[in-house]
């Protein structure tokens, strides 16, 4: 999906892993083939997001992490940031990625009433920005 905003077009993938770990494995190699972003032109931003059903260091993260920055990285003090299972979250295998063209200036799982009944996980939700030197192109 492409987003245009006054700072330029955010392209946006969103995707679910499966939860058997040689399903996942094929599924990140399909993530990371230039098949997967070729429609994203270089400069614009990227954002890859979703139910990975993998935790921070796992193979496909580690994966998926050489190509793209995992918002959690830009937290002050990276926070483990559990969002499943809503009702008692204690695993992080929900993710936010970002390319270079993006600052995360804020990431948090989002806890409320109505997020732990909407679904067995719990929202992450980031705040981005453009990077200076985006800015500074113009694009």
């Amino acid at each position: 999906m492409k987003i245009t905003t006054p700072c330029g077009i955010v392209n946006v993938f969103t995707t679910h892993f499966g939860l058997g770990g040689e399903e996942r494995w094929h599924q990140v190699q399909t993530v990371v083939s230039p098949d997967w972003m070729s429609d994203v032109p270089a400069g614009q931003a990227a954002v890859l997001l979703g139910d990975f059903n993998s935790h921070p260091g796992s193979r496909p993260h580690r994966t998926i992490a050489q190509q793209m920055r995992d918002a959690r990285t830009f937290a002050d003090s990276p926070p483990r940031l559990a969002t499943y299972p809503s009702w008692k979250p204690v695993l992080g295998i929900d993710h936010i990625f970002v390319n270079e063209v993006l600052h995360v200036d804020n990431v948090r799982v989002v806890h409320s009433a109505q997020t732990g009944m909407a679904s067995d996980h719990l929202p992450l939700r980031a705040e981005l920005s453009w990077t200076e030197f985006t800015n500074f192109l113009g694009t």
